[in-house]
């Protein structure tokens, strides 16, 4: 899961909040794990800042993504940071967001993400999973 998803579940007003919520439950309920690079928890806890301007908020969102009890966070050990250097050079995948890819792709799992450019250019490597809100018919 990248950054984008998980910000959406800690930002209540975002456009995305119900739909990326909805996931993460039904994820947990599953029993599916919920895995992201140690890069999520500066950039979750800075988007939640930044919209918000709540800094409680911000500090809970990295208080409650660092304990490891929802997601696990994994290392960005030199290995996956030079993977992610390759993609980011072979698919033109923006630096951050090829870290998420070469984690999904060191873990064999897919990446669940809003970001077109990143889920389109990533496809070919990982399975990528697009979370997009349902619209009333």
């Amino acid at each position: 899961m990248d950054a984008s998803v998980a910000s959406a579940v800690f930002i209540a007003d975002d456009p995305f909040h119900d739909v990326c919520l909805a996931w993460l439950l039904a994820a947990l309920d599953a029993g599916d794990p919920l895995r992201g690079p140690t890069l999520l928890l500066p950039e979750v806890t800075g988007a939640v800042r930044r919209v918000t301007g709540d800094e409680g908020l911000a500090r809970a969102t990295a208080e409650e993504l660092g304990t490891g009890v929802v997601w696990e966070l994994v290392p960005v050990t030199v290995a996956l940071a030079s993977r992610a250097a390759e993609i980011a050079a072979t698919l033109a995948v923006r630096g951050a967001d090829s870290v998420y890819v070469a984690l999904a792709a060191e873990l064999g799992e897919p990446l669940v993400t809003l970001d077109d450019q990143q889920g389109d250019r990533a496809a070919g490597l990982v399975a990528v999973v697009r979370l997009k809100p349902v619209r009333p018919t």
